[in-house]
């Protein structure tokens, strides 16, 4: 159905391949949604907890429900990896952590 239950890498590259994701691992917390990725606590790891695990069933359930839903969630999701998640971003990203702790050691 095109839709992943993931975290961490698992759901980045789950997006990058146009998947719907609903973020987990120790808990629940949502689908990745642009409002999810615009919050500012917001990250792939799943242990946040915003949501209690009963919500992923209702979630899952309106994904299931509404095909014009997930498809456009699908395509949202590949567009924000291109963007957002290409080796590009990751290795810029990488080499700003290192830059980093050189200058605040």
């Amino acid at each position: 159905a095109g839709i992943v239950a993931a975290c961490g890498r698992t759901a980045r590259e789950a997006m990058s391949c146009g998947n719907a994701v609903l973020l987990m691992q120790q808990t629940y917390d949502g689908i990745i949604s642009p409002q999810l990725v615009t919050r500012h606590d917001f990250d792939f790891s799943g242990n946040l907890g915003r949501f209690p695990y009963a919500n992923l069933k209702s979630d899952l359930g309106g994904l299931l429900r509404s095909s014009h839903r997930l498809k456009k969630l699908q395509n949202w999701s590949r567009r924000y990896s291109l963007v957002h998640l290409s080796s590009e971003q990751m290795a810029k990203r990488t080499a700003e952590v290192y830059v980093n702790a050189l200058k605040f050691p």
